[in-house]
């Protein structure tokens, strides 16, 4: 499927993708009646791979039937907090984390329950400040959970806390951007899976002229017995013309049917490879067969031999013409994407180089070139026969003159209807025999390229798990930018937060019920201070690992004029209306019947769509300051002062005096 992008009027807007490549995949295959361990496994899948929401789900469903322990606790408290600003956390989120913080001594002392206590602890110091030995005790954790925490608390510290990890998680992520051989396997991520390989049917030999050509060599044979057969025994030299006539016939008749049928199947294939044939090109840009042509003429200026780029386009567009025709016969009642047969037409126009080169690629020619010995043979063989049924004629003529006439003109037209007749039935066969034998030929070599094109993708294609680290990590180094543009420490910065798309026309992917990825993302971000919200757009190259800032904007709350949500069709649209007339207009990614697999839904992938694409969190937090304006950070600050989780001992801070809260 290729993505449609919808256009729109708004000053500065953005339209999430329509659709793109769906990939069944068994990352999240799950039955309904799963058994918790299960649950939390798949659960354990959605959190690695950027769908906090799903995890909270599947994790706090497993703990609910009985699947507990601190290394469960550690990942749904990771889920909870993932992705998610502290000030959108509702009340029950806040009272589920409160019991775990409670329920800290009750766990065995391992490793989970200690990486527990430094995620309370990280959170109490954001919330608090004080005693930093939290951070001390996070440097001594095992990597794997000291890198979830700091990843998945991203959004949740701030202030201190924030800038106390901000050096060293820049620094990870630095490392990880480019890990794993990133810029060199990203591409295949984005490559749909090719369609299996086919060739084009033979089409049967024409056997219709039998019935015909039978009946005429009946009466043709039975003409030539009543007119010669009676000759053989009357003398040598009428028997050995009648052995002549009957050795010289079937030799003649192979090697006529070698010429015809060698000139037929030169000239077909000549027909093939020449010209282009009437309404070749009338196929639309847009549609499968124009897409396939947009495939052949990219892969054979990219394949052509640069010594000699000209001569093979010119000399080779009859054979790249065939076989696009033969690609969009065989593929186009499948109703799939162009792409899906880039594999195979990237395998043609590379064979028609390695033919060209070899100097091969014209071989039919050789093959059906008929020699002079077989023309001669034919004519020679043609004329001793014939010369010895005259002959045979003469002598049986003065006997029964009226009998020889007749029986001549009946071998005459028999020989006239039934030879064609026969030659075409023959040489049918024969085309038949030759192609079927070339079809499987064709289809065993385009099977194994589809077969090594295949092992390659699954060789090279990253895992959910690496594409969402190497966005973690890019959307770290974005930040860190848009925050050394505007000179902010992270003690200025309230609150911050992603917005991502899609870029232009970029590729796009998805596995089945997993979250859009592209290969270029439009990434938008947030920072709100106590003077105002700065905003960053960053273009991200994903498949480079690059990335360039393409706009910014800074506003005060004063001055947004509205923000408004439109909801339907699973669907939202989030409107800023600024006060000097212009306005933003963000969409979530929609989906689309073509788009869904038959296990999946549309309300249960758009909620995936809002959470990875940060749509959920960036219209809680505009439309706070649509609301309320300069009062709204007063009020966050005063939401998060009063939330503060309870101590290990059950204790609770209580909440500031107002005048603290003011100054």
């Amino acid at each position: 499927m290729t993505a449609a992008h919808t256009a729109n009027t708004a000053t500065d807007s953005f339209v999430g993708v329509q659709a793109g490549e769906i990939h069944n995949s068994k990352i999240y295959l799950m039955s309904p009646d799963a058994p918790p361990r299960r649950k939390y496994e798949v659960g354990l899948r959605y959190l690695a791979n950027g769908v906090p929401s799903q995890a909270r789900a599947l994790i706090g469903e497993a703990r609910a039937h009985g699947h507990d322990s601190g290394e469960v606790r550690f990942h749904w408290v990771l889920a909870l907090l993932s992705a998610r600003s502290p000030y959108v956390l509702s009340p029950e989120d806040r009272e589920n984390l409160s019991q775990v913080s409670i329920e800290l001594d009750s766990l065995p002392d391992d490793e989970w329950r200690r990486a527990l206590e430094v995620v309370f602890g990280l959170l109490r110091f954001a919330e608090e400040g004080g005693d930093d030995t939290v951070f001390k005790t996070l440097d001594t954790l095992p990597d794997r959970q000291r890198d979830q925490i700091l990843r998945h608390l991203d959004a949740v510290l701030t202030g201190s806390a924030k800038e106390r990890l901000w050096a060293e998680i820049c620094r990870k992520a630095e490392q990880q951007q480019t890990a794993d051989e990133r810029t060199g396997r990203v591409w295949a991520y984005f490559e749909p899976d090719p369609i299996e390989a086919r060739s084009r049917t033979v089409a049967p030999a024409d056997l219709d002229g039998l019935l015909p050509a039978g009946l005429w060599s009946a009466v043709a044979l039975a003409a030539a017995g009543t007119c010669w057969a009676p000759l053989a025994a009357t003398g040598p030299l009428p028997a050995l013309l009648l052995l002549l006539v009957l050795a010289c016939g079937p030799v003649a008749a192979a090697a006529g049917l070698r010429w015809y049928s060698c000139t037929q199947r030169l000239r077909a294939k000549e027909r093939e490879y020449g010209g282009p044939r009437p309404g070749a090109s009338s196929a639309g840009a847009d549609g499968f067969a124009g897409r396939v042509d947009s495939l052949f003429r990219y892969y054979s200026h990219k394949y052509a031999p640069a010594s000699a780029a000209e001569e093979w386009l010119r000399t080779t567009a009859g054979v790249r013409r065939a076989l696009r025709n033969e690609v969009v016969e065989i593929y186009r009642e499948s109703r799939i994407p162009a792409r899906r047969v880039a594999w195979l037409v990237r395998y043609l126009v590379r064979d028609v180089r390695r033919r060209w080169l070899s100097g091969t690629l014209w071989e039919y020619r050789k093959r059906y070139q008929v020699s002079p010995t077989t023309k001669l043979r034919c004519v020679l063989s043609l004329a001793v026969a014939a010369a010895a049924a005259v002959a045979l004629t003469a002598a049986a003529f003065p006997g029964r003159p009226f009998t020889t006439v007749l029986t001549t003109l009946l071998v005459l037209a028999g020989a006239w209807f039934a030879v064609p007749l026969w030659l075409r039935i023959a040489a049918e066969k024969r085309r038949f025999a030759e192609e079927e034998e070339e079809r499987k030929r064709v289809l065993n070599e385009r099977k194994a390229e589809e077969l090594r094109w295949r092992r390659r993708l699954e060789e090279t294609r990253p895992s959910e798990g690496e594409m969402q680290a190497w966005l973690h990590a890019d959307l770290t180094l974005l930040l860190d930018a848009a925050l050394r543009h505007y000179q902010l420490k992270w003690h200025d910065v309230i609150a911050h937060f992603f917005h991502l798309g899609a870029a232009g026309s970029c590729k796009q992917r998805r596995i089945e019920r997993g979250q859009w990825r592209y290969s270029k993302y439009e990434v938008r971000i947030f920072l709100i201070t106590r003077g105002g919200v700065r905003e960053a757009v960053f273009l991200l190259d994903f498949e480079k690992a690059d990335f360039r800032c393409t706009a910014r904007k800074e506003f005060s709350f004063d001055s947004v004029s509205s923000v408004s949500v439109e909801d339907e069709d699973q669907k939202m649209t989030m409107k800023v209306a600024l006060v000097d007339g212009t306005s933003q207009e963000f969409s979530s990614p929609r989906e689309t019947e073509d788009s869904l697999l038959p296990e999946e839904t549309g309300e249960e992938i758009f909620e995936r769509n809002l959470d990875s694409s940060g749509f959920r969190q960036s219209m809680l937090l505009l439309e706070g300051i649509g609301a309320e304006g300069k009062k709204w950070v007063d009020r966050l600050t005063e939401r998060r002062a009063v939330s503060r989780l309870p101590r290990q001992d059950g204790s609770e801070e209580p909440p500031p005096a107002p005048e603290a809260l003011a100054s």
